[in-house]
């Protein structure tokens, strides 16, 4: 293992010393020891998936609804799917709907407005996302519209396309009066059920769009419990008692990931907080590194009256056409406890490339 550490600055910080011991866990690849060859791990067999997914722009947002899984469950739903999408209306800032049969609403949570099931049990999930257009692309709907798909493409291990072919294979329909791009597509996934990360190089006409995931390693402090996978993380932990337990999230979004301030704002949503303007936006932040790539930290914390109160801590990393996001979410006191392993786990983070040396050497 490289002899070079990032430093993560950050105010308050506990020596990492003073921490109850990590152990070494893979994120994509993992160091066995230090000082012998990075071992890569076993390859993932692969089943037929097929990903149904919409994307309606509205008001400056993107609202992305999609669902993933096996073939065969997924494929007698495509109908319904398109009549779902034909009865969302907005009402004021969010969407309404009419389920068809069979399918039931859940909760949001975390980043998705809803979660809707197809059907019983262990059926498929359609989640429903709602994220800011960055600025520097909401000039150019086509190219944002594109660079979403192809980031879809590369989750059921299909290559990228370009907008002609795009308009060849998309339905375009108009949802409440809003332009929704819908897509049908067909591919592999690990038999895990779980997707490959995003690839470095953002869209297919950024750099190096059929270069390979970025590999991750971390340190787990101890307590921390590997969870099995979920929509949308690509490693979840949970720590503390469960009842109280703080989520750990790893999460990669292509590009700037929607822009810093979106997602900032969309954090403090999840905790009740008021969005904050452009010109407040630096005063929230901690300048940290990560692996040597400049990142923001920030420390969020729900309202007093909050039942219970709840906070969250999250690093956002930019690296390679990419974005990782880092994120602590629960109650208050169980956040605050683990708030300095937190700032050590994401300390601990090295990104490696493809030929197995590290990032950036």
């Amino acid at each position: 293992m490289s002899q070079r550490q990032a430093t993560i600055v950050l105010t308050g910080l506990l020596a990492v010393g003073m921490l109850t011991g990590c152990r070494r866990e893979e994120g994509i690849r993992v160091y066995q020891a230090p000082k012998e060859p990075m071992q890569t791990l076993p390859a993932v067999n692969k089943v037929p998936a097929q990903m149904l997914a919409a994307m309606v722009i509205r008001d400056g947002k993107a609202w992305y609804f999609k669902v993933l899984g096996p073939q065969t469950a997924i494929a007698p739903h495509e109908a319904a799917f398109h009549r779902f999408l034909e009865s969302v209306r907005f009402e004021g800032d969010n969407p309404t709907w009419t389920l068809p049969d069979g399918w039931q609403a859940r909760p949001g949570s975390d980043t998705r407005f809803a979660t809707i099931v197809l059907g019983e049990g262990a059926a498929p999930q359609l989640s429903v996302i709602p994220l800011g257009i960055p600025p520097q692309m909401a000039e150019n709907i086509e190219q944002y519209v594109l660079a979403n798909v192809n980031r879809w493409r590369r989750q059921v291990s299909l290559p990228p396309i370009d907008q002609a072919e795009l308009d060849k294979q998309a339905v375009r329909m108009e949802v409440d009066g809003a332009q929704a791009t819908i897509v049908s597509l067909k591919g592999v996934v690990g038999s895990d059920g779980v997707h490959a990360p995003p690839s470095i190089g953002g869209s297919a006409t950024g750099p190096n769009p059929h270069r390979p995931a970025a590999p991750l390693t971390f340190d787990v402090p101890d307590g921390w419990q590997r969870q099995p996978p979920t929509p949308g993380a690509l490693v979840t932990f949970t720590a503390g008692a469960e009842a109280a337990a703080t989520t750990i999230t790893i999460t990669a979004l292509g590009g700037d990931g929607g822009g810093l301030l979106p997602n900032v704002n969309r954090w403090r949503r999840q905790l009740q907080l008021e969005p904050l303007e452009e010109d407040e936006l630096d005063a929230a932040l901690q300048a940290v590194t990560v692996d040597g790539q400049a990142a923001h930290l920030v420390e969020l914390l729900g309202p007093e009256d909050g039942e219970p109160r709840r906070a969250m801590l999250g690093a956002i990393v930019p690296i390679d056409g990419q974005t990782w996001f880092f994120k602590l979410t629960g109650e208050a006191a169980s956040a605050e406890r683990e708030k300095a392993r937190f700032r050590a786990f994401v300390q601990s983070v090295q990104f490696t490339a493809s030929n197995g040396t590290e990032h950036g050497e």
